[in-house]
């Protein structure tokens, strides 16, 4: 399994892992969950895909340009396809469920949990989830049926990489971990 460091963000070094390749770029996973975000940040719990998401934004303007200051040339703009939402082309970007099922479950890609510059948060403890290591999807769940609610993934020792896509979802304002997707040359 490759495995690269590659960035720096609040001054900790990011290790990635290859998820998948494509003909010109690998696909690299970061190891952390590097921040806790919402999906989007509005008020209250209208509709909000991917394309127009405040997490997306963040991760393609403020991270990216932190994270990536030394190395911005090696990181590949992608063009990302999520249902229920326009495509898009970032450079940093999030999988949805289906990405999360093919490239994670049944594989041994790292989870190192909480990157050392945060402060561990709970997530979702008001619809039962209660854990610190829950991460963000790109995609809605229930197949875009909740566009409201954001996709997640429950990292447990029992169930490593649960992807949790049905009910009991955050809300797209609820604060979870973000593990970004980035492509870089091959």
């Amino acid at each position: 399994m490759f495995s690269e460091r590659l960035g720096l963000y609040q001054g900790h070094a990011l290790t990635w892992t290859e998820i998948a390749q494509t003909a010109d770029c690998r696909l690299l996973l970061c190891d952390e969950i590097i921040a806790y975000l919402p999906f989007n940040a509005q008020e209250g719990f209208g509709p909000c895909t991917w394309e127009n998401s405040s997490l997306r934004a963040w991760l393609n303007g403020a991270f990216f340009q932190e994270a990536f200051s030394c190395c911005s040339d090696r990181i590949v703009p992608y063009t990302v396809k999520t249902k229920h939402s326009a495509d898009t082309t970032d450079r940093v970007w999030l999988l949805d469920a289906d990405e999360a099922r093919a490239y994670l479950v049944g594989k041994k890609i790292p989870f190192r949990g909480v990157a050392p510059f945060l402060v561990p948060q709970h997530i979702g403890q008001y619809i039962g989830i209660r854990r610190r290591d829950v991460w963000l999807l790109r995609s809605a769940p229930n197949d875009g049926e909740a566009l409201s609610q954001a996709a997640n993934v429950i990292e447990s020792g029992d169930h490593p990489n649960k992807i949790n896509d049905g009910g009991r979802n955050l809300n797209i304002n609820s604060v979870a971990g973000v593990r970004p997707v980035i492509a870089v040359r091959r």
